[in-house]
């Protein structure tokens, strides 16, 4: 678990307390808690050893992971967890659990967001298109292409990325 934690850029997330982390040693999964309020709504689990499924909910929200940030104004939209901690060190973020913007994700970022990056994995851009143009009509939206997933960046690299640098 540390080690996965160190090669997705997670260790100061971990012990600066933006997430809250178990491990489960049944399925061998680093474990991922999801509040809404303070209050525990969800988890999600990322296998460590080879198998499938590689990410499990263990709960049934269709809400995904945020994470604020006072200093931004923008939001940046990602896949996964390790991808919008690495995000949240310059922007507030959201990991989606996947590639598709729930409908309670979509009324908050409608409601709460005028500015928004869609970030999502390269494999994933078309997506992040699409998704760019559902929200474009109440925000301010791009969708950027990554090189690689913003996880394997240190937060200095993924902000420079964001920025279209």
């Amino acid at each position: 678990a540390l080690l996965y934690l160190h090669n997705n850029n997670l260790e100061h997330a971990y012990v600066n307390k933006k997430i809250k982390l178990k491990y489960d040693p049944k399925q061998d999964r680093v474990v991922f808690l999801i509040y809404d309020d303070k209050v525990l709504v969800d988890a999600i689990g990322r296998k460590l050893s080879s198998g499938k499924p590689k990410w499990y909910r263990y709960g049934s929200s269709e809400k995904g992971c945020w994470f604020t940030n006072r200093n931004s104004d923008t939001l940046v939209i990602t896949e996964d967890i390790p991808s919008a901690c690495v995000a949240s060190y310059n922007f507030n973020s959201l990991a989606l659990l996947g590639t598709e913007l729930s409908q309670v994700d979509t009324h908050t970022i409608i409601k709460d967001w005028d500015n928004v990056i869609v970030a999502l994995d390269p494999d994933a851009y078309s997506k992040g298109v699409s998704m760019s143009t559902r929200l474009s009509p109440y925000t301010n939206v791009k969708a950027i292409l990554l090189p690689d997933d913003l996880k394997y960046y240190t937060p200095k690299k993924a902000k420079d990325i964001l920025n279209g640098g």
